[in-house]
């Protein structure tokens, strides 16, 4: 027998460890988690959304369009406020199956920890060595847990190449059974023997390389800062955060995606005052930093109706000078490459009752003629708002009495009769009405005096397009909820991403009706 008959049987029992294995691993590859520097400027653009848990039933597992994304973002795990404890996940079940139905469909996921509610501990969590390490066990626990829990991850891209490698593996054993007389006349025999093991060995070694694996996102809201009103603050915040993700970084490899939702104005320093001018240590263990690049306006803090994410500030109040152009030159010029930044992009809008029933153009930007149908004084009393809105009653988890989101899903506006389904339109009482200074939309009812800003296919394209412009890595959607049935918003940015594409929305106007 000679060596080539010994290769091909080491690759069969290679392969079925390694089949065998896949049901108790969870290893992948995909391009987006090689190392952020190591990135290259024709890596595909990532197009992801969050998944929220607690909102599936406005889109369940099942009716998830897999082709408009390459990556997704479960949300939520909240950490407990013992490091060493388990990640608290209420959705578990339905995470399951998100996470199932992702690999059959071959899109990496990702599972974001923390969150608006969940950050309160991540001071504390984060806090010291100790905690620090107790916390990256329990990340990598949940790591493996999930890659572990009876789904099968690993199962269909193992058994595709298991079935691929199986007649070339035949084919090589029979080969070695030819007499030698005939093995003699075949000159080129130990050549052939040599391609076959060579397709065996890259197959096998490509195998390895797209197995499947679950990420853990940070979704830390925010360092050194305030935001559900009851979060844990420490002046070093910052720097005991760059420690834990190198320590996580550590734990979990290079071939992880990890990942991080930041705010549009960066990561705060020392001082709580100032944000820190240089973080490019945090691109050393981080693939990409989403943006958060929404909330800017909104119902029930804010004292002027405005965009929830302008492109441009030129026309917002001095106080308020954030947008999708201003958070990306910020975060570039702290040492972050825009390869490795996502722009966060909405799906929902937020709903006003203006004081007055006629619009007045507004004049914030102090330029002669440059003036916006958007920023106007509201009363505080919060409209009707869609069904996953935040209703007043009861406490948040600070304790304090909850508000009124005022929040609107993207579909809920042509499902209740506001918009028309080619999003051209107002129906019922709404004008749609373009705002050419913040590029974004909003819908206004003169006799109600209802005015619901939003985001639509057309101001999403001119984002999608604004990202391609400045070399960004992708968009990241919140919330895969808020879109379509059949993927207006989606369709729009990959239509700018992915030119080639057949499936993409082919624009939409922007008219004011």
């Amino acid at each position: 027998m000679s060596i080539f008959y010994f290769g091909a049987i080491l690759v069969l029992v290679l392969e079925l460890i390694s089949y065998v294995h896949g049901h108790n691993s969870s290893s992948c590859y995909h391009p987006e988690k090689v190392p952020a520097q190591a990135q290259k400027n024709d890596t595909p653009m990532i197009v992801s959304a969050y998944y929220p848990g607690y909102n599936s039933k406005f889109l369940p597992v099942e009716k998830i369009p897999w082709k408009m994304y390459n990556h997704l973002q479960y949300f939520v795990a909240v950490p407990d406020s013992k490091p060493e404890e388990d990640l608290i996940i209420e959705t578990e079940e339905n995470m399951i199956q998100v996470i199932k139905a992702a690999k059959q469909n071959k899109v990496s996921i990702s599972l974001s920890v923390g969150g608006w509610t969940g950050s309160r501990t991540f001071s504390f969590l984060v806090g010291d060595s100790k905690n620090r390490t107790s916390f990256v066990e329990t990340i990598a626990r949940a790591v493996h847990k999930y890659g572990l829990d009876g789904i099968d991850l690993g199962k269909f891209t193992n058994l595709f190449f298991f079935l691929l490698q199986l007649p070339i593996i035949i084919l090589l054993l029979l080969f070695q059974l030819i007499p030698i007389e005939e093995q003699k006349r075949m000159k080129s025999r130990q050549r052939i023997n040599f391609y076959f093991l060579l397709i065996l060995f890259c197959e096998e070694a490509c195998g390895i390389l797209i197995r499947a694996f679950i990420y853990p996102t940070t979704d830390w809201e925010y360092p050194n800062e305030q935001g559900l009103g009851c979060n844990a603050l420490n002046a070093n915040d910052t720097k005991n955060f760059l420690a834990f993700l190198k320590l996580l970084r550590k734990k979990l490899g290079t071939s992880h995606r990890l990942s991080a939702a930041v705010s549009m104005k960066g990561f705060m320093s020392p001082d709580g005052q100032n944000y820190l001018s240089d973080v490019s240590e945090f691109a050393k263990v981080l693939n990409f930093f989403t943006i958060m690049a929404y909330d800017v306006y909104g119902s029930s803090f804010s004292k002027l109706a405005g965009p929830n994410s302008p492109l441009y500030s030129t026309c917002s109040e001095p106080t308020k000078k954030y947008s999708v152009a201003q958070t990306i030159k910020q975060w570039t010029s702290t040492g972050i490459p825009s390869r490795q930044l996502l722009l966060g992009i909405p799906s929902y809008g937020y709903a006003y009752t203006l004081l007055s029933s006629k619009i007045t153009p507004s004049h914030l930007s102090g330029q002669p003629g440059v003036t916006s149908l958007l920023f106007q004084p509201h009363a505080d009393t919060v409209p009707e708002s869609g069904k996953t809105a935040g209703q007043a009653g009861g406490t948040d988890a600070c304790g304090n009495p909850n508000v009124a989101g005022g929040q609107w899903l993207f579909k809920e506006l042509s499902e209740t009769g506001k918009l028309s389904n080619d999003q051209q339109k107002g129906l019922n009482g709404y004008r749609r009405i373009y705002d050419n200074c913040t590029h974004t939309p909003f819908l206004f009812n003169p006799s109600t005096k209802n005015l619901i800003s939003y985001d639509d296919s057309f101001s999403l394209k001119e984002k999608a397009s604004y990202a391609l412009e400045h070399g960004l890595g992708g968009v990241e959607m919140f919330d895969a909820t808020g879109d379509t049935l059949d993927s207006q918003l989606l369709r729009s940015v990959r239509r700018v991403l992915f030119p080639g594409e057949k499936n993409a929305l082919h624009g939409i106007r922007a008219t004011s009706t």
